[in-house]
């Protein structure tokens, strides 16, 4: 408005005509009319209509009405007489002149939309800033309503009006709302506006006349000179129930139909239902003092208040659903001042439950389960006894429909368990039951089958095993016999072989090319000595390059498989983390041999010589690192080596391009006959002398700590060979159970041949038996496995409480939604729907508010899940019992014994088959003896690794021998540094 304003007062014929106008008065043509022409009529006219201003009014610097848009009787009037306050607030227009617009707000008597409540009035001053006149429009009452009303949402859930204040008086400036008001909410809405003009805003939840929960949104409207503020009511139901695009229910109708719960409630925390999907007799009552307080939901409800967290209550009979029983969660939405905005229930639905635990699958014919709460009654529908144990009928007669049951005993008691009890039929039954914890309350889960219905199929595979047991025998007693006749030579033929294996004999060869077991044994004992052969060469040959110094090679485990991989890949590892170590050392190292050839050098060594690490291996050191002592008598390495001590020197040195004085040492590297192999080299720029003697210090520990690890390692290796020679002995074990297996066999064979004849009509009759009992257990072991199943996919029922949470985010999801709407909306209004922002700010509010909710919902999740997870263990142990009737086979044992008796009358008619056992027997005594040597010859191979130890002991030696050099260093011993070596290795010519 300011800037219309503006834009009249500045145009050039509205200057011209005053200031013509002023001309005439002092020339004492006093005639006002002579100026009207010079207005341009028609385009303040069109200005009026286009903005819906009530008129304009052309005043003189005098104060006399000079044009007047609409009302041209009063034109030509002294506004003194016309308005009076009019005619002050252009006086003090004229006198100030840093104020150019100034706003009049009047308070009518009573609501009139044709009545002027606001003018708007701006000085009209000439290029000389002299005052020539006055712009002055007048807006009516009816053209704020209409801007307000046009603004309306099109649902009609949003009312507006505009209120303000002039000397004190808070009267309406639009139409004001309907007479569904009352004392309490005209105070509401007093206080409401005097905190907008105090240019406050904010959100209420107030009650109408009917009772009706609104929600009242208050915001100022910052115009200058003006103190009016803008209210909006919006039925909370309506604010916070969402409907879905292209759907004729809302969000919440639509979200319990597709997740199976009865109803869902919206709840104030006064107490008050303001929504309910299904709208039964408890919609818009009061849970806290209404009357289904005392309803399982009221308890719910005032429980939720008090705590301000997730709650569930058990099944209860709940009137207002015809008294069928009701189970309630609720969750409350707390808001920035940790108090409850309201509270989201939902009621449960029976046939969610009915649904899991009327599962049919592997349960039988007498099988079912059920859960039963603390009180013995139903909590889901028996499927054995639909009249009195249905969860309906047990609340409705609790005498007929309770279940007092041991199970359920045990169970309310903490206890699970699966036992053969009676249950409510007093019949005999297999019961698995485990307490579940459901809030605050315990309910029991019981999955019962028929005992006969178990053991059936049970006591007929007892029959059939043992009609099965005389064929078994005969089986065996013929295919000793041939196996017998034809195990001997080759067998002598393996004991050779592995005779010579055991006696070291790595290139032994074995003459056996056969298809059967004794080849695959053959081909076995070949790849024995294959195996211990490779083995043998790699671990020997990592041993000697680790001796050398030459720490880049690795065995191939790719060869092996099993231990001997391992062992290979636990050398191998063993020097990475070695090599590892060395790299990390901050100073340079390398490692030469008795040619002074570079075998080894770390990163750093690269970079002082200023070379690729690669370009550095197999040169000779002298050559690279180029010190002063290279190729002297003072050469610490060349010392080193001859007096198998660490050595210690100090010179200048060109390396890397540029001339540096290094301190370095040399430590002695030694084979296992104690022979110089080789020295480790560590240089240290002087230049920076105490940063590097710390750093070396730090090397030291690192190197030993590496060595250490060398020797635990070595040692795993030689645990790892223990282990192959364990198994070794475990084979002999073996052998030596076979050849009292052999013997008894040769004394119990004899007797099987005449008894086959008389047992081939009972195994053809006992084979098909087993057949069918096989499959009948197979079907028990099915159907159990069905039951755990279901009982797991309860657990995972259970876990649909967490769309609870779900539920709880979408609202505040949705709540978003609505809010940001309701933004566009305001902004599409401009000022005047300025208000809508803080009702949508206020609601997003909330719906933050509601996310940091849900985390209290997570430890009662837990809690059921683990009871779930109880009741999966506690199944599985019932599965244990049914496996029990297996165990039942064990009453064979007696009928076996009549076999063993028939079985002794027969030796006489067997002795060809027991010479031929006879045989078997003594060739099985001298493998005996062949694995032993193997045994012994392992035993020589685990002492051989042994070796591994003792280099890693070595270089521990070498470890501790360097840091002691470096501790001279640290305290610049110079007597010993200048001492003479004293001891004097075997090593090669070192001079030449």
């Amino acid at each position: 408005m300011t800037d219309e304003l503006t834009d009249i007062k500045n145009k050039p014929f509205i200057i011209k005509a005053l200031s013509n106008y002023n001309a005439l008065t002092q020339t004492n043509h006093a005639t006002w009319k002579h100026t009207v022409g010079q207005c341009n009529t028609d385009e303040l006219k069109a200005l009026s209509i286009k903005n819906n201003w009530q008129d304009i009014w052309i005043i003189s610097s005098n104060g006399t009405i000079v044009y007047a848009v609409n009302n041209k009787n009063i034109s030509g009037s002294q506004l003194s007489t016309i308005q009076p306050e009019y005619a002050d607030t252009c006086k003090d227009l004229g006198s100030d002149k840093s104020q150019n617009t100034a706003v009049i707000d009047i308070v009518p008597k009573k609501f009139d939309q044709n009545e002027t409540i606001t003018t708007f009035i701006a000085r009209v001053m000439d290029k000389h800033k002299n005052v020539q006149g006055y712009v002055l429009i007048s807006i009516a009452a009816k053209e704020i309503n209409t801007i307000v009303q046009s603004n309306q949402l099109s649902d009609n859930k949003v009312t507006s009006v505009i209120l303000g204040q002039w000397n004190r008086v808070i009267s309406y400036r639009t139409a004001p709302w309907d007479n569904n008001t009352n004392d309490e909410i005209d105070r509401q809405i007093l206080n409401a506006t005097k905190l907008a003009i105090y240019d406050h805003s904010g959100v209420r939840v107030i009650s109408d006349s009917d009772g009706n929960l609104q929600m009242l949104a208050f915001d100022p409207i910052h115009v200058d000179g003006l103190k009016w503020v803008m209210l909006g009511t919006m039925s909370l139901e309506a604010g916070i129930t969402p409907r879905l695009e292209d759907s004729k229910y809302d969000y919440y109708t639509n979200y319990i139909q597709r997740h199976g719960y009865y109803n869902l409630f919206l709840i104030h925390s006064t107490g008050k239902v303001f929504y309910s999907v299904t709208r039964e007799a408890d919609y818009g009552t009061n849970m806290v003092n209404g009357k289904f307080k005392n309803s399982g939901l009221g308890k719910l409800v005032r429980h939720v208040l008090e705590h301000k967290q997730f709650a569930i209550t058990d099944f209860e009979p709940y009137a207002p659903s015809n008294n069928k029983p009701s189970a309630f969660i609720a969750q409350p939405i707390i808001n920035k001042s940790k108090q409850v905005e309201f509270i989201v229930a939902l009621e449960l639905s029976l046939e969610a439950i009915n649904s899991i635990m009327g599962q049919r699958e592997g349960m039988g014919n007498t099988g079912e389960t059920y859960l039963v709460g603390s009180d013995r009654l139903m909590r889901s529908d028996s499927i054995m006894d639909h009249v009195n144990r249905s969860v309906h009928a047990s609340f409705h007669n609790p005498d007929k429909g309770k279940v007092e049951t041991i199970a359920v005993k045990n169970a309310l008691a903490g206890i699970s368990g699966t036992e053969v009890i009676n249950n409510y039929h007093n019949q005999t039954v297999l019961s698995a039951y485990t307490p579940m914890l459901v809030g605050d309350t315990t309910w029991v889960l019981v999955a019962e089958i028929g005992e006969n219905e178990v053991k059936n199929p049970v006591k007929a595979l007892i029959n059939s095993i043992i009609k099965v047991g005389f064929l078994n025998l005969v089986l065996v007693a013929v295919f000793a016999f041939f196996v017998a006749k034809g195990i001997a030579e080759p067998l002598i033929k393996g004991v050779t072989f592995a005779r010579s294996v055991a006696s070291g004999d790595v290139t032994a060869k074995i003459d056996i090319d056969q298809n059967d077991e004794i080849g695959l044994l053959a081909d076995a004992l070949r790849n024995m000595r294959r195996s211990i052969n490779d083995v043998l060469k790699e671990t020997n040959g990592l041993i000697q390059a680790i001796q050398n110094g030459k720490l880049t090679t690795r065995g191939n485990a790719d060869k092996f498989s099993g231990g001997w991989r391992d062992l290979i890949d636990g050398v191998n590892n063993l020097i990475v983390t070695l090599v590892g170590h060395i790299d990390n050392i901050p100073v340079p190292s390398v490692i030469i041999d008795t040619d002074f050839n570079i075998l080894y050098a770390s990163q750093s060594a690269a970079d002082m010589a200023g070379l690729p690490r690669k370009h550095i291996i197999d040169e000779k050191c002298y050559k690279i690192f180029k010190l002063d002592d290279c190729q002297t008598d003072n050469c610490v390495c060349k010392r080193a080596m001859k007096s198998c001590q660490a050595e210690h020197g100090e010179c200048e040195a060109f390396t890397g391009g540029k001339n540096i004085s290094v301190s370095y040492n040399g430590v002695v590297m030694k084979n296992n006959e104690d022979v110089a192999v080789g020295a480790l080299e560590v240089i240290v720029d002087q230049t920076a002398i105490k940063h590097a003697i710390n750093s070396a210090g730090e090397t030291a520990t690192v190197l030993i700590d590496a060595v250490q690890d060398l020797t635990v390692s070595s040692k795993e290796i030689s645990a790892t060979s223990n282990q192959q020679a364990a198994s070794v002995k475990e084979i002999v074990s073996t052998m030596e159970d076979s050849d009292h297996l052999a013997k008894s066999i040769s004394e119990k064979i004899t007797a099987v041949t005449e008894m086959t004849n008389e047992t081939k009509g009972v195994v053809n009759d006992g084979f098909a038996v087993i057949q069918s009992s096989m499959k009948q257990m197979d079907e028990i072991k099915a159907s159990n496995a069905a039951t755990i199943r279901e009982i797991k996919v309860l657990g995972d029922k259970v876990e649909s409480i967490w769309e609870i949470v779900n539920m709880i985010n979408v609202i505040a999801d949705q709540t978003k939604i609505i809010a940001f709407n309701a933004e566009l909306e305001a902004s599409s209004a401009g000022q005047s729907g300025h208000n809508f922002q803080i009702v949508a700010s206020e609601i997003r509010r909330l719906a933050d508010s509601t996310v940091s909710s849900t985390h209290e919902i997570k430890s009662k999740i837990n809690e059921i899940q683990a009871t779930s997870n109880h009741l999966i263990a506690k199944s599985e142990e019932g599965t244990e019992k049914i496996i029990e009737g297996w165990e039942m086979s064990n009453k064979l044992q007696e009928q076996f014994g009549v076999i063993l008796k028939s079985a002794d009358i027969s030796v006489g008619a067997s002795d060809r088959i027991a010479l031929s056992i006879k045989q078997q027997v003594s060739a099985f005594a001298q493998i005996l003896d062949t694995l032993k040597q193997i045994s012994k010859g392992i035993d020589s191979f685990v002492e051989s690794t042994k070796s591994t130890s003792g280099a890693a002991e070595r270089l521990q030696e070498m470890a501790d021998s360097l840091h002691k050099v470096i501790e001279e260093h640290s305290n610049h011993d110079e007597n010993k540094k200048g001492a003479q070596p004293t001891a004097v290795c075997d090593v090669v010519d070192i001079d030449a």
